[in-house]
């Protein structure tokens, strides 16, 4: 098991239980002998609401899960405010890096560079 979600969500004035939901899967974990890796795992928060909610960083073994505005889950570039700015800009990031090194080669066979 490489990834792992947990996710909840909180009614209008309830309290997060996140916490020992994380907690139950580190107990877990280790019965089952995987070892989590504390740096790579975030916190991301989705809220649709005007006033920001103060929550308690989510821990895992005393350390303090770094809160993120983006996280990739199944392939899918997820921000915190649901909409597909990220998404999409990772994927023209990816198709400029192939359409670069493609240039090269058609240069290349029409002769443009001097060889063959």
């Amino acid at each position: 098991m490489d990834d792992s979600t947990i996710s909840e969500t909180i009614p209008k004035d309830e309290i997060s239980q996140i916490q020992s939901t994380v907690d139950e899967f580190v107990c877990k974990s280790k019965i089952e002998k995987f070892v989590l890796n504390e740096r790579k795992c975030k916190e991301m928060r989705i809220s649709f609401t005007k006033s920001e909610k103060d929550f308690s960083p989510v821990i895992i073994n005393n350390v303090p899960l770094e809160v993120v505005l983006h996280a990739k889950i199944l392939g899918l570039n997820v921000s915190d405010n649901m909409k597909w700015n990220h998404h999409v800009n990772e994927i023209i990031k990816k198709i400029l890096k192939k359409v670069i090194f493609l240039n090269p080669v058609k240069a290349f066979e029409s002769g443009y560079l001097g060889i063959g």
